[in-house]
């Protein structure tokens, strides 16, 4: 399953916080929901579209989905804004569903007087929706999968240490405060297109740890940092769109796939770092029970 990530979700990498079950001296709080919400199969959609479909309008309180799988559905609702916030880490395996969940469309429009932002709506709404309409029972697990091993190359690591002072290292998972006045702005990452189908990566005041996490998203599959190197770096490399960067689609499907070099060779030459095929633990979604919904 190739998930179509759009580019600009790659400027920041942020955790998925999950709930956690157990007791509390406090009530929960119910997650809102939509209070009207039309599920619809999408006709004259792209084949080779994203599966997350099209936003249409989707601003505080109204929702409109176009032309999205279930299997988009569910990596949206339940991955990248699974609590209410917006996540850019690597969507997890969806195991056992039927084969229509990749194929199979839908153009979703709700409506909530609660008036909740975008996050709140794809993330635990979509998910009580999902639940209701499609009769969704999933869970979490932990298997042993392909992953890729990041490790160094024989030629020894290319990596360029960051010098402090010129931008603020930031986990965008803990949800930062700007920096004060006398620190330099946060970092960021940049991505460029120097080519139809190559893409250029900057990225300064990273640890190999945060980049295998981006490069898992890039390759569509985990990345386990086996470097053994800490610190802070500038990293800096560009590769070719191809069938082994399924986090990024080229605009124009008579790409020369031949241009520019492949994400391994890319991590190799430039960075002296290398990626190795191998197996271990990753949180995957396993589907109990789904449903086409009754169109209304």
């Amino acid at each position: 399953m190739r998930a179509s990530l759009a580019v600009a979700t790659f400027t920041t990498l942020t955790g998925i916080a999950v709930a956690q079950g157990g007791p509390s001296n406090k009530e929960a709080t119910p997650a809102p929901k939509f209070d009207v919400a039309s599920i619809k199969r999408s006709i004259d959609c792209n084949a080779n579209g994203s599966i997350y479909g099209g936003l249409l309008n989707q601003s505080p309180g109204r929702f409109t989905l176009n032309c999205a799988t279930l299997v988009g559905l569910i990596l949206g609702a339940y991955s990248r804004y699974a609590d209410g916030h917006t996540s850019f880490s690597l969507p997890p395996p969806i195991l056992d569903g039927p084969s229509w969940i990749n194929s199979e469309r839908y153009t979703i429009t709700a409506e909530s007087a609660s008036r909740e932002n975008r996050a709140m709506m794809n993330g635990p709404m979509l998910q009580a929706l999902l639940e209701d309409r499609f009769k969704l029972k999933l869970h979490r697990q932990t298997r042993q999968v392909p992953v890729f091993a990041l490790t160094v190359s024989k030629s020894g690591a290319k990596l360029k240490p960051f010098q402090e002072g010129t931008c603020t290292p930031v986990d965008y998972a803990l949800n930062p405060p700007p920096p004060a006045p006398d620190q330099p702005p946060f970092c960021q990452n940049r991505i460029g297109a120097k080519a139809t189908n190559v893409r250029t990566y900057h990225m300064p005041g990273t640890t190999v740890t945060t980049f295998t996490e981006i490069l898992g998203v890039i390759v569509g599959r985990p990345v386990i940092d086996s470097t053994g190197i800490s610190g802070r770096f500038d990293f800096d490399f560009e590769f070719a769109i191809d069938q082994s960067t399924p986090g990024f689609v080229s605009d124009d499907t008579h790409t020369d796939s031949t241009a520019g070099a492949s994400i391994f060779t890319a991590i190799q030459e430039q960075l002296g770092l290398k990626l190795e095929t191998s197996k271990g633990p990753s949180e995957v979604l396993v589907i109990e029970h789904v449903e086409r919904p009754s169109e209304n």
